[in-house]
């Protein structure tokens, strides 16, 4: 296979995977919880199919094309992020331990959508920039 060609294979794939994440945002929606299990499970094995499959073939004959190559890890917590994560209570870790739990499935999720879901189920925190700080520190993203 040739560079041009690969490139334009991982688009697609990039196209395919987004197109199914909205998709399965939507399902989420839905009122009925065995109607969205329903619904996930082909889109989850799909997914399963795209990464290991199709683009890490890729990836290992263009290791350029791969999409995590240029992230870099965020900074070191500050003082402050630290000393603001050390004031949260064993509540505060259940709470944000169970709102990780919740916001995971067991089908194929990226991890950046669980945090993101979780950061958002945490807004109502009284106090949230203490969680986000600790989910921020114990997964590596920015809050």
């Amino acid at each position: 296979m040739d560079y041009s060609t690969a490139k334009e294979l991982m688009l697609s794939y990039h196209q395919l995977t987004d197109a199914l994440n909205v998709a399965t945002e939507i399902i989420g929606r839905l009122p009925n919880n065995e109607e969205q299990k329903e619904l996930r499970r082909p889109i989850g094995k799909i997914l399963a199919v795209v990464w290991p499959e199709l683009m890490l073939a890729i990836i290992k004959q263009f290791p350029d094309l791969d999409p995590d190559k240029d992230i870099a890890p965020d900074a070191p917590l500050t003082a402050e992020e630290t000393a603001s994560i050390a004031q949260l209570t064993e509540a505060n870790l259940r709470e944000i331990d169970d709102a990780l739990l919740s916001n995971a499935t067991t089908l194929w999720r990226k991890v950046a959508m669980i945090i993101a879901l979780t950061m958002n189920q945490l807004q109502g925190m009284r106090r949230q920039q203490n969680c986000l700080e600790f989910v921020r520190f114990k997964f590596g993203t920015k809050t």
